[in-house]
């Protein structure tokens, strides 16, 4: 079956997301909850080598990025990874590939919301338990469902202008940072071991997700086949500059690193007092909700896929008449995310995010040398040089970093995916 006969679908969606939109969004998903909290992480496991951490996870990220550059310009529907491994692989790999995106994006909505809410409680301690806790996730979760729901414009503009508000704060902090900052907090001994390095890489990649949003959201991309490449490898490269300034100052300018929940305010108060700590912590429920935003796209329009090919009922699939937007996918996952936000933590199955994650980066990897050599999808307007030498060692990177998750994580991994499996078999009884 021809890639034309098969995702010959009636679209409704409105392709409003322009490059400089799409920059916004992809910048919006990525620069959230890992920058904010994963500097104490990975300096605790590492120590100074932290810097060189976020070095070698943006080679493995930028080798998958490209893959996806590659393979991106190949469709102009909405799915992302979903999609490229429907065509590529068939439905069974494709709703595994959709299942697990679609969790770990509700999983991770509600990690990033603990984290807004502990930051929040800072300035409102009401909110960090009990009946305060409860209101202000429903409030976040449902503004966003609205702002989802009602259009596409109000939604990008509030993508953009939150993308600039983060990118003004954090380089705010890195200027500031280099007036306090001590050059002998950085120690190069002892060096750490291999395991550690690799699962402080693991830890960083949680960080850069959401490079592939765009791709996801590719039904309501103004012109996917040239802005996609562009707006991943942007993102790509403008985040992870951003990532180690703020890890040097960090390092630089906190003594307490290796233990602090929130080290970026915790750098920040360091440097300028209360004042300075409680900018940052405002800025931080502005970065956060930029995330939610993203996470929410994400997991909407992957079901919306789902819903198109037939792997989830048809009403998933409908779009507003009047808003434009799918609607009935937009509430489930702002439902989704909001249960699993009420019944989590901040630290809840992060590793397993990651696991599932790299685990769709490896299937688009994968379907690049798969689609090259297809007759029956549209030709690539981006062609990776060396593409199939670049998806083989972005596969084994993201393997060798799979392998330095522990057992537990791996078996919940696997549980995760035989769920999935038996979600499929029931829906085939029923659509």
């Amino acid at each position: 079956m021809s890639i034309n006969a098969e995702t010959a679908v009636q679209h409704t969606l409105v392709r409003g997301i322009t490059r400089v939109h799409l920059i916004g969004l992809l910048i919006n998903s990525i620069v959230g909850a890992g920058i904010l909290g994963l500097p104490s992480k990975t300096f605790a496991l590492v120590g100074s080598y932290s810097i060189m951490t976020w070095l070698l996870c943006a080679c493995v990220v930028l080798a998958i990025a490209l893959c996806l550059a590659e393979v991106s310009t190949r469709f102009r529907d909405s799915g992302g990874p979903y999609l490229y491994a429907h065509v590529a692989f068939g439905p069974t790999v494709a709703f595994i590939t959709g299942w697990l995106r679609w969790f770990t994006t509700v999983l991770a909505f509600a990690t990033v919301c603990n984290l807004l809410i502990g930051y929040l409680s800072l300035v409102i301690p009401a909110v960090a338990g009990g009946v305060g806790r409860f209101i202000v996730i429903t409030m976040i979760t449902g503004g966003l469902t609205v702002v989802l729901g009602r259009g596409l414009r109000g939604t990008v503009w509030m993508s953009t202008s939150l993308s600039i508000g983060k990118l003004l704060l954090l380089a705010l902090f890195i200027l500031v940072g280099a007036f306090f900052f001590d050059a002998s907090r950085i120690q190069w001994a002892p060096v750490p071991a291999a395991h550690d390095m690799a699962g402080a890489i693991l830890l960083s990649i949680f960080a850069f997700f959401g490079f592939e949003s765009g791709a996801v959201a590719g039904g309501e991309v103004a012109d996917p086949e040239r802005d996609q490449p562009v707006a991943i490898l942007v993102s790509v490269g403008l985040t992870t500059l951003l990532f180690v300034l703020v890890q040097l100052v960090c390092i630089g300018t906190l003594d307490s690193l290796a233990t602090s929940s929130r080290p970026v305010a915790d750098a920040a108060t360091a440097m300028l007092g209360s004042i300075g700590g409680l900018v940052v912590t405002v800025g931080a429920v502005a970065v956060l909700l930029g995330v939610l935003l993203a996470q929410l796209i994400a997991a909407s329009r992957t079901l919306y896929a789902m819903g198109e090919r037939a792997q989830m009922p048809k009403s998933v699939s409908f779009v507003h008449p009047r808003w434009r937007t799918p609607l009935v996918a937009i509430v489930i996952a702002s439902v989704g995310a909001w249960i699993a936000t009420l019944a989590s933590t901040f630290t809840t199955a992060i590793t397993i995010a990651v696991g599932t994650r790299v685990l769709s980066y490896v299937v688009v990897c994968a379907a690049l040398p798969v689609l090259r050599r297809r007759a029956d999808v549209p030709a690539a307007r981006f062609r990776l040089p060396a593409g199939d030498l670049i998806a083989g060692i972005a596969i084994l990177a993201s393997l060798g970093l799979l392998a330095a998750a522990k057992a537990s994580e791996a078996i919940a991994l696997a549980v995760l995916v035989g769920i999935g499996l038996a979600v499929q078999k029931l829906l085939r009884r029923d659509l």
